[in-house]
């Protein structure tokens, strides 16, 4: 093609209209091939001879508009691609009208602009319009009219008009398997669309064997290392975890992450995503050992290659504080959490997702570190913006109930309390499933709310249920079971069943200690429970040196006035006095003046 361009312009001129045209096809093919840079100048070649020699509104000047504004698109020269493509549709519609043929694709063209600028409401009406011309002229089952309706789903989508994007996707599945067959690239899209929208959804149930599906036939056609198929194991991958498919969804992980590390190197965008996503993965194991060098690596990596502000970073930021959160070091996590949200605060408002997000976290680990009176106001705001953003049993809004019930329950509010972890427990039930890990932890809160409520009747069955699906799913020492232990062992310490809550309870305290350390806030208030199921059990030596242990650890961990601390302080206080008492020669009773010395 080359050859024959420099032919033309030899013998034709530069300027003769099949030069022209040929100039215009090299830069197209050059773009198609990604050598932008090669294809800008032939494409302004092309386009400023086409407006002196044939005017602004020729076919061959309107092409040129449109190829150059492509080309600056996928540049991300997005302001010159859009004026671009306005002028083209402008064109478009005064010469050619718009039912024309060629109009529907000045109108996407000018859509991919604006959404690449974040503009999908003026994107939005665009979409619509083309996809209404293509189904009137083409009909409703053409492949064009197929890919208009995927576009117009994929705009929706962003917008989290789900339902609409949802309706839309499905047709377009159901047509384009009829159509296209199971394994045209055009039905792989639809149902990796279909999958990652019912995913974000939290409809896991339902993506997973769309994700599957799409898995399979990408993995078939285009090959493991494909980006395609790297993205269908990635949102697979999210969705199994998500509904607490851990040990099925570690293998696909680890096995995007080996191939990126190799193609791509350690330092890549893509593979401190994939590290990221591991040690998320392992963190839901328990594995937090393991975990946290990779969410430091892939912080490290992100701050070095994307800036301390780039979304990514502030997700690692994100993700790392919460790993700390887990291993009691608050902290370093409350540090971290105020850091992403400024920027999220600054740059996204206060009622994007990620932001609200980040008012959870930082709310937990101050409830965490006993500064209630500051956690409160973050976790009531991001509680009720997730209610409307996101809807009553999204996963973030039943994050912020179950953190918020936790926290009004350590103020004593117990009758709200009990309201919001019943609802958390109602509403993870019917979303995730009986057995889902979240689900396991909404019944260890709200067994410990009606623990200290007194209704024991009803949380020993509660817990029993939880801790026995527990140990069935996810091991005995996973940090999701050890709470279930623990709690089930106080409702039976306060029913009075001290021989059976004793071995659940040195149980939790083990399994703290192997999991996550002595000084894990965790394990210390495992020492405090046992140590009071002993005192009350009168075996005051082992008690006394175990509440000693507590109490030197929560004041080194977490200071002097933490609530575990002063919890820890009074309960080896009462234990003190309640020995000292059991050791001291019984005084003589008060004689009543018959059996004693006086008359």
């Amino acid at each position: 093609m080359r050859e024959a361009l420099e032919g033309r312009r030899h013998k034709l001129s530069d300027e003769h209209p099949d030069t022209l045209r040929s100039i215009n096809n090299l830069g197209v093919l050059l773009s198609d091939q990604g050598k932008l840079d090669e294809a800008e100048p032939l494409l302004r070649e092309a386009l400023e001879a086409n407006r002196r020699k044939l005017g602004d509104g020729h076919p061959d000047t309107l092409r040129s508009i449109s190829h150059l504004g492509v080309l600056l698109r996928d540049q991300g020269k997005l302001d010159e691609a859009e004026l671009l493509l306005r002028e083209a549709l402008e064109i478009q519609r005064r010469k050619l009208g718009d039912k024309h043929p060629g109009t529907p694709l000045s109108l996407s063209q000018l859509s991919n602009a604006l959404q690449a600028q974040g503009k999908l409401a003026e994107a939005e009406p665009l979409l619509r319009e083309a996809l209404e011309i293509q189904r009137r002229i083409l009909g409703d089952e053409h492949p064009t009219t197929l890919l208009y309706m995927n576009n117009l789903g994929v705009c929706l989508s962003r917008q989290k008009k789900n339902g609409e994007a949802e309706t839309l996707y499905r047709e377009l599945l159901e047509v384009s398997r009829r159509k296209l067959g199971d394994e045209h690239p055009d039905t792989r899209r639809s149902r990796g669309n279909l999958g990652v929208l019912l995913s974000n959804q939290g409809k896991y149930d339902e993506a997973e064997p769309l994700l599957r599906e799409g898995l399979e036939v990408s993995r078939r056609e285009l090959g493991d290392e494909h980006p395609s198929t790297f993205a269908l194991i990635d949102k697979l991958s999210n969705a199994l975890e998500a509904q607490g498919k851990i040990d099925e969804a570690g293998p696909l992980y680890r096995e995007v992450l080996e191939i990126q590390r190799h193609k791509l190197g350690d330092g890549h965008p893509i593979t401190l995503a994939s590290i990221n996503h591991l040690a998320d993965l392992l963190k839901a194991q328990g594995k937090y050992d393991e975990a946290e060098p990779l969410y430091h690596e892939a912080l490290e990596g992100r701050r070095r290659k994307l800036g301390d502000e780039h979304v990514g970073t502030l997700q690692s930021i994100n993700n790392l504080g919460l790993l700390l959160e887990a291993l009691g070091k608050y902290d370093e996590a409350e540090s971290l959490y105020h850091e992403a949200l400024e920027v999220y605060r600054r740059k996204l408002g206060d009622e994007h997702p990620n932001t609200f997000a980040l008012m959870n976290n930082l709310g937990n680990v101050l409830k965490a570190q006993g500064k209630l009176d500051e956690a409160e106001p973050l976790l009531r705001e991001g509680l009720e913006v997730s209610r409307r953003e996101l809807g009553n049993e999204h996963p973030n809004t039943l994050g912020f109930i179950n953190n918020l019930g936790s926290l009004l329950q350590a103020q004593g509010k117990l009758d709200e309390a009990e309201s919001l972890l019943r609802e958390l427990h109602e509403g993870c039930r019917r979303k995730l499933g009986d057995e889902h890990p979240n689900t396991l932890a909404s019944i260890s809160s709200l067994g410990l709310l009606l623990r200290v409520q007194g209704k024991l009747a009803e949380a020993e069955p509660l817990l029993r249920e939880g801790l026995e699906v527990s140990r069935r799913k996810l091991g005995d020492e996973h940090p999701s079971t050890l709470p279930l232990i623990s709690n089930l062992g106080n409702v039976l310490k306060a029913q009075g069943k001290l021989a059976e809550a004793e071995p659940l309870l040195r149980e939790a305290l083990n399994g703290y200690r192997r999991r996550l350390g002595d000084g894990h806030p965790g394990t210390l208030k495992s020492m405090n429970y046992l140590g009071l199921l002993l005192r009350a059990q009168g075996k005051y030596d082992e008690a006394e040196a175990l509440l000693r242990e507590a109490l030197e650890g929560s004041r080194r961990q977490l200071g002097d006035e933490h609530p575990i601390t002063l919890t820890v302080s009074q309960s080896l206080d009462a234990l003190l006095k309640e020995k000292q008492e059991s050791e001291s020669p019984p005084t003589d009773p008060a004689s009543d003046g018959k059996d004693g010395d006086n008359p």
